[in-house]
């Protein structure tokens, strides 16, 4: 719902922005672009189409191209002049479903998961290895220096801190976990790496996102969700646990696709700039 607010935030604030408040009091031009924000749902509406008609959004995907069509048209109708920026970017497929399988002694528990944007995927058959459960980047070092990743699957297991206020900022401090670490597990002889999803409850919901590999070494690599990442680390202070891991994901050619670029032109400083953006 924050995600949902913050997007309709922007729609009204970019509706209010043309028009300087009577009041020169900030707290009185907040408080307008709150009651808009509370009132005029056209946001909703077209974050709604967006998720429903529309749907996922890869880059390179048909369905990018009609969410930049869906965006324009919504930009137009507030008055905005809007251009299309080409740029190149790459393309990525989940492919097939992934499946995480925890082995513990006699026991097979299927764990929620979702392949990591941009990763690569594990051979047909999967890849099946010992568990090595990993804290943080510094513990990521301290385990592959000692020679203790490799031919393993490393377990990449930060929480959010629930206890922070502001989110992201948690968030920010989790997602190297994510973003970095599986190409580094790989570069110390990791066979796949399974990161516990960005999120601060406890759910069944796995949350994908991107991973970076640059230099390092590509390995396959997907979220599980908090709830099975618990269970694995509560597994894992009983003994040694095997994971059955398959991944379809592949990358893919290049692609041409577009930023969109809105614009409203100012009344009383025209060259002065206000820039809002979002991914």
């Amino acid at each position: 719902m924050k995600n949902i607010l913050s997007f309709c935030l922007v729609i009204c604030f970019c509706n209010l922005i043309q028009a300087q408040p009577s009041s020169d009091s900030m707290a009185f031009f907040i408080r307008r672009i709150y009651d808009v924000a509370l009132t005029d749902l056209r946001g909703f509406d077209w974050l709604h189409t967006m998720c429903t008609q529309i749907g996922p959004r890869m880059s390179g995907s048909v369905q990018y191209k009609h969410a930049t069509e869906l965006l324009g048209h919504a930009l137009d109708s507030m008055g905005l002049k809007t251009q299309l920026q080409p740029c190149t970017v790459k393309t990525w497929q989940r492919g097939a479903n992934s499946r995480v399988q925890l082995v513990f002694q006699n026991d097979r528990i299927e764990l929620p998961s979702a392949a990591l944007g941009h990763s690569t995927g594990t051979p047909k058959e999967g890849i099946t290895a010992q568990v090595i459960e990993v804290r943080d980047l510094d513990h990521l070092d301290e385990l592959g220096q000692a020679g203790a990743l490799k031919g393993k699957i490393a377990f990449l297991n930060k929480p959010m801190d629930p206890k922070l206020v502001r989110t992201f900022e948690a968030y920010g401090r989790s997602g190297g976990m994510r973003t970095e670490a599986p190409g580094r597990a790989g570069n110390y002889g990791a066979v796949a790496a399974v990161v516990r999803s960005m999120a601060s409850r406890i759910d069944d919901y796995p949350h994908t996102g991107v991973t970076v590999y640059g230099k390092n070494t590509a390995i396959p690599a997907v979220a599980i969700s908090t709830r099975a990442a618990e269970l694995l680390a509560g597994k894992l202070k009983q003994g040694p646990v095997n994971l059955e891991v398959f991944s379809g994901a592949s990358m893919g050619a290049d692609a041409t696709d577009h930023n969109l670029i809105g614009e409203w032109r100012g009344a009383v400083e025209p060259d002065k700039i206000i820039l809002v953006g979002g991914h």
